[in-house]
């Protein structure tokens, strides 16, 4: 549970015993404590999970959202129970360890593809028929695919700005058809062509400054209403 940075909000967390003897016990996260016990205490309670009953024994404290996903929507049962109950073939299973220290980090990681070697019996001379994500190997994922969000965001907003030029253009120069008559007018005053001009580029940058406001303001009401 620490190595997938879930704490203990009350009760108390799967033992050594629970796992030898397939105990049927459970710990639930807090949306689920909220959901079916609002107003008590779900520990001791009964809950029925697919058909099969278990003894909640703890709550998960409260961890929240990631990528869009409750991180607080899930129970944890004794592996040996959950195989019991739902099978262990073609199962597929993930184990997470964590090193007490830094220092100690390449240590527990090769004891730790040791240990999945053993258990998968596999000889010195054959590969590893197993996946292990690092620290080093996750951290590499996501500033890969930081920088192709990068580029992709780049691209659109090109895109969007090159969209917009156009549009903007294409209203000043209805704006400018339209106004011919005052064009004239002001001309005919006194007014010389690169006042008319500075006229104009004051205008579209109003414009374009206002649309770009609005725009971010919309972008926050909605992220937030949506969020």
């Amino acid at each position: 549970m620490t190595a997938n940075a879930y704490t203990l909000g009350y009760g108390r967390n799967i033992n050594d015993e629970d796992v030898e003897l397939a105990r049927n016990v459970i710990v639930v996260g807090k949306m689920i404590e909220k959901r079916l016990f609002p107003h008590e205490t779900p520990i001791g309670k009964m809950v029925r999970v697919t058909g099969h009953t278990y003894t909640i024994i703890g709550v998960l404290a409260e961890k929240g959202t990631a990528f869009g996903q409750s991180q607080d929507n899930l129970c944890i049962m004794p592996i040996t129970r959950f195989f019991e109950d739902f099978g262990s073939a073609k199962r597929t299973v993930n184990i997470a360890t964590q090193a007490f220290s830094t220092e100690t980090y390449n240590g527990t990681f090769d004891k730790a593809v040791g240990a999945m070697r053993t258990a998968r019996g596999l000889r010195a001379e054959q590969e590893n028929d197993f996946e292990i994500y690092s620290n080093d190997s996750l951290k590499s994922a996501f500033v890969s695919v930081a920088g192709i969000v990068r580029v992709g965001a780049f691209v659109i907003s090109f895109i969007a700005l090159v969209a917009a030029g156009i549009g903007i253009m294409n209203i000043m120069l209805v704006s400018v058809t339209e106004r011919t008559k005052e064009i004239g007018v002001r001309k005919s005053i006194g007014a010389r062509s690169k006042d008319i001009l500075r006229q104009f580029l004051t205008e579209a940058v109003f414009i374009s400054e206002a649309g770009g406001i609005l725009g971010i303001i919309l972008g926050i009401v909605v992220g937030d209403l949506l969020a």
